[in-house]
């Protein structure tokens, strides 16, 4: 049976692991800045390293690897929250979401019959007590109530494996489990997809800030769709959304605030599908495992890493810095872990189901990977996403807001080659009239060069579809407000957030330029959105 297990769990995981790594590669060679980009490739290496070292060790060093890893998971976290309490605040989310993740792994050095130098053990647990002080000290809440819903489906799990295998109740409970997660799928697909349901959010007590980041995940949405086949390059987000999204000169955005969209942000979609498929793969097998009668020495290890992996994934619908702020090969540290207990119970798990379920998913990301490509419009896309990565490549590597006061201005330089991204564009536009990244671009472009009929007819175009995404509706807002149709731009304008100064840049911007009536213009259209107010 171990032979079964492991001929097609851990090989599996190691096919979508690959893939997770070429993506990174392939969001190497798209990055504008290779230098930060090659940083990302290192953290994602040492990663899948560690995804597999911890049950490549197991092999030599059995059960006891389990507890020297949650001593490392508690040493690390204890050091993570002392810098809590150091950095005052600063990288506040990244160090909360790594404690929250390691918290749980960290149960691994102290449950079973190990046996453990009283010296380790005590400093484990003085570990223990400064990581959790850390993360109050956080006041992340995303954070800790991933936590808390990862303690939860950890006492869920307890609850299955307590009931016998093929049972009424065990059948119940997993369904429950599986209803959960695609109401969970659902429900985020609908607000992401479907701007309508904003009406009734607005009834409920949200707050601005879940409703910002509402907003930030659509646009981030139609980000995702400019750089589908390759991500817009590792490590490269941050004057990305800027320039693209929000149209500042300056940064503003580091990541999407959700572990999934910024994985999709950086390594396009299919980067999100290999981790996708490799977290699942390994979750699945965890919980298909019947370890009944359980080791003494792994009775708690499941429960902790069921409640590790829970954590990591719930706090990945909320926050992102896990992956975008340093601490990424901890990110594989739960699968990591998962895979050793499944590496050590082999000769337990229902190898048989298990098989079967690890074909289901590796024929599902096939073929999601292959609708990607043969998807109508995949020629199209494949040719926008080439020119905007040629674009971002041709602006950011040389801007420097201090020196270029905004990104405009290098497009009406030869200094900043934009023919290959326009050659792709108009390529995509052969093979797709409405190709929505094309049309965009090329507005903003043309805009840039004060060429306002050829913006107004691609701006149309982009707005018409994707009346959601902010950064049409502010570019087609602008051109109307310089051709003289106030009204409309005054429409438009009135549907974005300009609380962060994008507008006021617009009015500098042809000032700047010397263009009075445009100015003048605009100017007028900001001080109607001012009397309103």
């Amino acid at each position: 049976m171990y032979a079964m297990a492991h001929l097609w769990v851990v090989p599996t995981s190691a096919l979508f692991a690959a893939g997770f790594v070429a993506t990174a590669l392939i969001g190497l060679w798209a990055a504008y800045d290779w230098q930060v980009a090659l940083v990302r490739l290192m953290e994602v290496l040492v990663g899948v390293g560690l995804l597999f070292g911890l049950p490549a060790l197991s092999r030599r060093a059995g059960s006891h690897s389990l507890q020297w890893a949650g001593v490392g998971a508690a040493g690390i976290a204890g050091v993570l929250g002392l810098l809590a309490f150091v950095l005052e605040g600063r990288f506040s989310g990244a160090l909360a979401s790594t404690i929250a993740v390691l918290l749980p792994l960290s149960m691994l050095a102290l449950g079973g019959r190990w046996r453990m130098d009283n010296t380790i053990a005590w400093l484990t647990v003085f570990a223990l007590v400064i990581a959790g002080a850390g993360l109050l000290w956080t006041q992340e809440q995303s954070s800790w109530s991933s936590l808390v819903v990862g303690i939860l489906v950890a006492l869920l799990y307890l609850l299955r494996q307590q009931t016998a295998p093929y049972s009424t109740r065990r059948r119940m409970l997993d369904g429950l489990l599986i209803v959960s997660i695609l109401a969970v799928v659902v429900g985020l697909g609908e607000l992401l997809l479907f701007p309508q349901v904003d009406t009734l959010l607005a009834q409920l007590p949200l707050g601005d800030s879940a409703l910002s980041r509402l907003e930030l995940w659509r646009n981030t949405r139609h980000l995702i769709a400019d750089y589908r086949f390759t991500g817009s390059g590792l490590g490269s987000s941050t004057m990305v959304y800027s320039t693209y999204v929000y149209l500042l000169h300056v940064p503003f955005l580091e990541h999407a605030h959700n572990l999934y969209l910024q994985i999709a942000v950086e390594q396009g979609v299919p980067g999100l599908i290999c981790f996708l498929a490799l977290a699942v793969t390994v979750t699945q097998a965890l919980f298909r495992t019947d370890h009944r009668p359980t080791p003494p020495d792994l009775r708690l290890a499941y429960p902790a890493t069921v409640a590790a992996l829970a954590t990591l994934f719930v706090y990945g619908l909320q926050d992102a810095e896990i992956y975008a702020q340093g601490v990424l090969p901890l990110l594989f540290a739960p699968l990591g872990v998962a895979l050793t207990l499944l590496t050590l119970a082999g000769s337990l798990v229902a190898h048989h189901r298990k098989s079967r379920s690890a074909l289901w998913i590796a024929g599902s990301a096939s073929l999601a990977l292959l609708s990607l490509a043969l998807w109508p419009g995949a020629r199209a896309a494949w040719h926008a996403n080439l020119g905007a990565v040629a674009q971002t490549k041709a602006e950011l590597r040389v801007y420097h807001w201090s020196t270029w006061f905004i990104q405009d201005e290098m497009r009406r330089t030869p200094q900043v080659d934009l023919a290959p991204a326009i050659r792709h564009y108009e390529t995509a536009l052969q093979f797709d009239a409405d190709n929505h990244t094309a049309h965009l671009r090329l507005g903003q472009i043309a805009l840039s060069r004060s060429e306002y009929q050829t913006a107004y007819e691609h701006l149309q175009r982009a707005y018409a579809t994707a009346t959601d995404e902010q950064a049409s509706r502010e570019l087609l807002g602008e051109v109307d407000a310089v051709r003289g149709d106030l009204d409309e731009a005054e429409r438009l304008w009135r549907t974005i957030d300009s609380s962060h100064g994008e507008l006021a840049e617009r009015l500098w911007w042809h000032q700047h330029l010397q263009e009075q009536q445009e100015a003048a213009w605009i100017a007028e259209v900001l001080d109607r959105l001012d009397e309103s107010q």
